[in-house]
């Protein structure tokens, strides 16, 4: 029997099949039965005796928790009586440790900073900032996608989705020019040290008694803005960050600046001002620190980094689909389930999406959903014909910058959510599921409300899988 195939995300030359446990000797095996043949690089023969890769159905089940599904290696019929693609069984198949995958039509992982899936379709009107795979920020050109990761520990975050956003404030890395207004005996000595982004472009500001810097741009009353700043000191430092609206409504942040950047963030959110500003400054004498990527934005909080020079700059946001025959080729009109691994941003005054399922050219009137709600609550909503049918949610809050796990299945009259694993919430109500024709991920479809966060890992498939089924997936 030959092995059903995987179309591999992680390949760049769309091989099919996707194995990393090879054998250095295929003497006394049985082609199909024992083992699985790959191609694994331009050079080699698939399906040939020629040691260019194979996986030996023997070993993997003593593997453990030492592999993961799909990545590491594929499930596949060894006999002609398994007839169920992906049935999860003892019997006709790889073990594959974590079965909770087995018969997913789409299978999504972000946290491999691969190349993105060829059925996506990805834009973004403008450059974007992003942490590479050694801690270093790194600017993506047009219409990249951004796979992050953490600066600190280094490891992969996922697909980076934000909204569109503007740095308000000018000359983000320039202390020394003249739009920074410094009063005091404030100094500052231009591109002294290395920078998050590896260049020599840090500035170090040198404070007297009763001096600081600031600059202040124009703001709209009654509005959140989120200030951020990259310090860091060759000796622990103490450093105020204020920010006032037309010289008042004062908010003050004390930073206990280290050796190492950091990115302090304040928020302010103004009454009657027409002006908002950034302002640094120190109780001592002779504090001195190293500055750089001030960064004011309309927002409850802060997103990635957005240089600027001469004027405001304003990153587009990012949007991802998938659409047409891409689409259709995994999805099930009748029932279904979608799963998505989120790593989530702050709280937000809007609901922050994982993933919509649109009808897209029907105007929106078919919607279903996944959102992190503003109480920070996870739901699920189905819209058909432009009618609710239901909105359901866990009661569970997911705290600011937390990962969740969250599964919706949806069959007409049969709902569910399933949230990290907790007990499912369901519901009966919805009598009709409109036709769906695209997945939009990490946003609505009008990329008005994103998760501004990471998408870690999406899965669908292409039946209502059982609660039980629900919560094991969403441990």
């Amino acid at each position: 029997m030959v092995p059903r195939t995987y179309p591999s995300t992680f390949a760049p030359n769309g091989q099919q099949q996707m194995v990393v446990y090879f054998l250095t000797s295929v003497v006394g095996l049985r082609r199909w039965v024992d083992y699985i043949p790959v191609k694994l690089s331009n050079g080699g023969v698939e399906n040939s005796y020629n040691n260019n890769g194979f996986i030996n159905v023997a070993i993997v089940p003593s593997l453990g928790g030492t592999v993961r599904a799909w990545k590491d290696y594929i499930p596949v019929y060894q006999d002609n009586a398994a007839t169920t693609a992906w049935q999860v069984s003892s019997i006709g198949f790889i073990p594959y440790n974590y079965s909770g995958f087995g018969g997913a039509s789409l299978i999504l992982d972000f946290t491999n900073g691969g190349a993105l899936d060829s059925r996506i379709t990805f834009t973004r009107a403008s450059t974007g900032t992003y942490y590479d795979s050694t801690g270093v920020l790194q600017s993506d050109a047009i219409n990249d996608p951004r796979f992050d990761y953490n600066p600190t520990t280094l490891a992969p975050l996922g697909l980076l989705i934000e909204e569109q956003r503007t740095n308000l404030l000018l000359h983000s890395e320039q202390f020394n020019n003249a739009g920074w207004i410094k009063f005091g005996t404030t100094s500052v000595a231009a591109d002294t040290t290395t920078s998050p982004n590896g260049g020599v472009n840090a500035d170090r500001v040198t404070f007297g008694a009763s001096s600081g810097m600031y600059q202040a741009v124009a703001s709209t009353p009654t509005t959140t803005y989120a200030i951020s700043i990259w310090i860091r000191a060759d000796s622990a430092q103490s450093v105020s960050l204020i920010s006032n609206t037309d010289l008042s409504e004062v908010t003050t942040l004390a930073v206990s600046v280290t050796t190492s950047w950091q990115r302090v963030t304040l928020q302010k959110t103004t009454t009657t001002g027409t002006t908002v500003n950034l302002q640094l400054t120190t109780a001592g004498s002779g504090a001195t620190v190293y500055l750089w990527g001030a960064q004011l934005e309309a927002g409850a909080f802060a997103t990635s980094y957005i240089p600027t020079t001469t004027a405001a700059a304003t990153r587009a946001a990012d949007v991802a689909s998938i659409t047409g025959t891409n689409f259709s080729s995994w999805y099930n009109v009748n029932q279904g389930t979608m799963y998505a691994s989120i790593g989530s941003a702050p709280v937000n005054n809007l609901a922050q999406f994982a993933w919509e399922l649109n009808d897209n050219l029907g105007g929106g009137l078919g919607r279903i959903f996944t959102r992190r709600a503003a109480s920070s609550v996870v739901a699920m909503a189905v819209i058909s014909g432009g009618v609710t049918q239901l909105d359901i949610f866990n009661p569970t809050v997911v705290p600011a910058s937390a990962t969740y796990k969250v599964a919706c299945a949806f069959q007409t009259n049969n709902f569910a959510l399933s949230l990290n694993g907790a007990t499912v919430v369901t519901s009966s109500s919805g009598t009709s599921i409109s036709t769906i024709s695209a997945l939009f991920i990490g946003q609505n479809n009008a990329s008005t409300q994103s998760v501004n966060g990471y998408i870690r890992f999406i899965a669908y498939y292409p039946r209502r899988l059982s609660n039980a089924e629900l919560q094991s997936i969403t441990v």
